[in-house]
């Protein structure tokens, strides 16, 4: 018998078990594994046949793939990982959507400036304001050309003084109930679109100003007392839509709701404070 034939007597067969556990005492450099000791490829194979430097198990085809699937040993950093745990990209793509989660809703109005929007709207209103005083002849009802006197009769050639002022007057007092119901329309949709509302003076800014351009287009004024106002009621939406539509940085479903609401807003407050002034009658 050959000496290489001989085997000692003490020696065990040892075979590998699935549950065997292997305790890998970690290189530190990498370079040192020799890997010649590792199988060749097969010719014949036609597939991967990397195996495992630690259990001998086959490594998946994809190279970039440096743990083993069966027992977890990193080829790299020669240590024994859990195969299960994520990858660093992996945990990054989850702290990335902790992030987004974490992330708190944009308001609907982010930026606070208000004294861009509300210096404009204190010119218009102003502008508007003076005409009225003027006597401009689209804020005040006539019939045949002629201005309505203390009794209702179209008797005079301009405004009476008291008519001026008391369309100033309603111009404050109605550009205020706008701008609240604005600002209530703002909170409701900021409310149904689950997002805070932002800063309130620059909101109301806003609405002020799309106000103010819809009261500039009543400075045109048409000889059908009629027509005028149906023209006035159309070209005063379009302005306040137009100016929400900038101020406000919104073209879709937001921008919608918000017109909605600030016209069911509208139309609630109206016919209260006629029942109110119906109610309690002072003057």
């Amino acid at each position: 018998m050959n000496d290489e034939d001989r085997q000692p007597e003490d020696a065990e067969s040892v075979s590998p078990s699935e549950d065997a556990t292997y305790d890998l005492e970690p290189v530190d450099d990498a370079a040192s594994i020799d890997r010649t000791e590792m199988p060749a490829a097969d010719a014949g194979s036609g597939g991967s046949d990397r195996r495992c430097q630690a259990c001998g198990a086959p490594m998946p085809e994809d190279d970039s793939i440096m743990v083993c699937p069966s027992c977890g040993y990193d080829i790299v950093t020669n240590r024994i990982v859990d195969p299960a745990a994520p990858t660093a990209s992996d945990a990054a793509g989850e702290d990335d959507a902790d992030d987004h989660a974490d992330e708190p809703a944009r308001p609907l109005v982010a930026d606070a400036a208000w004294k861009p929007y509300l210096i404009p709207a204190a010119v218009l209103l102003a502008t508007v304001a003076f005409a009225m005083i003027a006597g401009w002849s689209s804020f005040h009802p006539r019939e045949d050309g002629r201005f309505l006197d203390a009794d209702g009769a179209a008797v005079l050639d301009a405004p009476r003084v008291g008519a001026r002022f008391g369309a100033v007057l309603r111009l404050v007092v109605g550009s205020g109930v706008l701008v609240a119901c604005g600002l209530a329309a703002a909170r409701a949709t900021a409310w149904a679109e689950a997002r805070p509302l932002g800063d309130v003076r620059s909101v109301a800014s806003r609405l002020a100003l799309a106000v103010a351009l819809a009261a500039v287009v009543r400075l045109v004024p048409l000889d059908s007392q009629v027509l005028q106002t149906v023209v006035h009621g159309v070209l005063g939406i379009v302005a306040i839509a137009g100016v929400s539509m900038l101020a406000f940085r919104d073209r879709g479903r937001l921008l919608g709701l918000l017109l909605v609401c600030w016209a069911i807003a509208f139309l609630l407050v109206v016919p209260l404070a006629r029942l109110i002034a119906w109610s309690i009658p002072i003057f």
